[in-house]
């Protein structure tokens, strides 16, 4: 699971541009936090595939976004003389595609890879958040001039653009996620020199997981920051399922400090205590409070810094 907090920021918005709301809770997609870790990724010079690019249009003489069939052809190398074999192995060496899959719908090759890596919904615990949407005024013209209603002709515009936009005054939301590295046996098993997942692509995720919204500087994400994460590692031969743990954590002010409450799914950790090889926690100490009181399980618990990943000492995790 993983937590990022946030100020004055809006980590998944609307077509309206508001957070995204479902009933009484702030929610954000599956894609948003994908979104991060790939820009993540990105900043950092390792090799995405899905993330916009664009091509000279020049007919108008302008950019215009890629297709699936151009970045297919930029990112694989004789894309349109490989096999579908050798399409596939090229594919799975771009970070993103290994941990999340993806759909390659185009003429000539159509595949859908599944992730090993799946998101839940991230939702946002804290109940005192705020929706706040202000005005923003552009240096500029509005294009759009008035009409007279009398001569029905236009009358150019002396005013500059009105625009907008929202965000959360504080917000904290958990994403729950699973690993499953051999979601993708059968097609291995076809072609065994195709590996879709490997210690280095869960470094390199888990990397990501404690720093990719940090590194945002867009208007409306640039609050949004790592708060939290855990990884719970079960035993090779284990089949145990814990469902959606992002219903077991809680978030909540205790004086100046935030709290991260996650008793419940302790409680639940326990009760598959002979499945658990470790878990590993991150947060940052300074400013959090966190809430895990099964002493049973430090034995192979790791506490950390998620600012420096130094590890915290178990008795004073609180």
């Amino acid at each position: 699971m993983i937590g990022i907090g946030l100020n004055n920021a809006n980590i998944n918005a609307d077509m309206t541009g508001n957070p995204v709301r479902h009933g009484d809770e702030f929610t954000a997609s599956p894609f948003s936090i994908k979104y991060l870790f790939r820009n993540y990724w990105d900043t950092k010079g390792i090799d995405v595939f899905y993330m916009r690019s664009y091509i000279v249009d020049k007919k108008n003489k302008g950019l215009v976004p890629r297709s699936l069939e151009k970045r297919l052809e930029q990112k694989v190398e004789n894309f349109n003389k490989l096999s579908e074999i050798e399409i596939q192995r090229e594919l799975f060496k771009y970070i993103d595609v290994s941990c999340f899959g993806g759909v390659f719908a185009v003429k000539g090759f159509n595949r859908n890879y599944y992730g090993t890596i799946q998101f839940g919904t991230g939702i946002n615990k804290y109940e005192d958040s705020e929706v706040v949407r202000e005005r923003m005024l552009s240096p500029f013209q509005n294009p759009k001039g008035k009409i007279n209603k009398e001569t029905n002709e236009e009358i150019e515009n002396r005013q500059t653009t009105l625009g907008s936009r929202a965000y959360l005054t504080e917000g904290h939301y958990f994403y729950d996620f699973i690993i499953n590295p051999l979601v993708n046996k059968s097609i291995m098993e076809l072609d065994t020199e195709l590996e879709c997942f490997n210690e280095n692509n869960y470094n390199l995720f888990k990397e990501a997981s404690l720093n990719c919204a940090n590194s945002l500087n867009s208007v409306s994400k640039k609050g949004c920051y790592n708060e939290f994460a855990i990884f719970i590692k079960l035993k090779e031969d284990s089949v145990a399922y814990l469902g959606n743990i992002s219903n077991k954590v809680s978030f909540y002010k205790d004086e100046k400090r935030n709290v991260i409450d996650i008793s419940l799914l302790a409680q639940d950790l326990l009760s598959i205590d002979e499945d658990i090889e470790d878990i590993e926690i991150y947060y940052n100490p300074t400013d959090t409070i966190l809430k895990f009181p099964i002493d049973s399980l430090k034995n192979r618990t790791s506490i950390n810094n998620i600012l420096s990943t130094i590890k915290i000492d178990f008795m004073e995790k609180n």
